[in-house]
């Protein structure tokens, strides 16, 4: 079973750190494992010097869950609110700001936790989102249509016309915009 890091360990880990130990072997000592160690001194070293000092540790792991969200602490009340505003085809955004606009996100009576059947029932909501879902095939041997254009013509129907190239629009350089917005061909007809 997980349990957090508590301020008398992070002072044992502090001082076998201070001695030079492995986060083997202070996670032996511990209890824990090395990878929980290691975790714990990169999570909460000092910005300064890197060093880790257990109050620091203390400060940092309280300011960490002192900013974190209270979703686990949602009762049923709210839930429910949440459930029937996506089973309308709300977005997130939209749920949030109703939310918070109507100020009846706290005021729920009752804090609870979910029981199993309820999480599996909500584990479904993302199916109410607005968001299109990816259907993808596997393409075999199929023929890539990427690039092409749909009802272009070949070089060789062009008309007489064209090919003669005598009017604005038949040369390709009709199309390019030179210095002071003119076109380079109507630079090129008045010279």
């Amino acid at each position: 079973m997980y349990r957090q890091i508590t301020s008398g360990e992070r002072y044992t880990l502090g001082a076998l750190h201070t001695q030079g130990l492995s986060q083997a072997e202070i996670g032996r000592q511990l209890g824990r494992h090395r990878s929980t160690i290691g975790r714990e001194l990169k999570r909460n070293r000092t910005r300064y010097d890197g060093a880790y000092r257990p109050l620091k540790a203390n400060e940092y792991t309280n300011g960490r869950r002192s900013r974190s969200s209270a979703t686990g602490n949602l009762g049923p009340v709210q839930f429910q609110l949440v459930e029937g505003l996506l089973r309308r085809q709300w977005s997130p955004e939209q749920v949030s700001g109703y939310l918070r606009r109507e100020s009846c996100w706290r005021s729920a009576t009752r804090r609870s936790t979910c029981t199993f059947g309820e999480t599996r029932r909500r584990g479904l909501l993302w199916k109410h989102l607005r968001c299109s879902l990816k259907h993808r095939r596997k393409r075999y041997r199929t023929y890539d249509s990427r690039g092409r254009l749909a009802g272009k013509k070949l070089i060789s129907e062009r008309p007489a016309v064209v090919e003669a190239r005598k009017q604005i629009g038949h040369w390709e350089m009709d199309t390019v915009i030179g210095h002071a917005a003119k076109t380079a061909s109507s630079a090129w007809w008045s010279g």
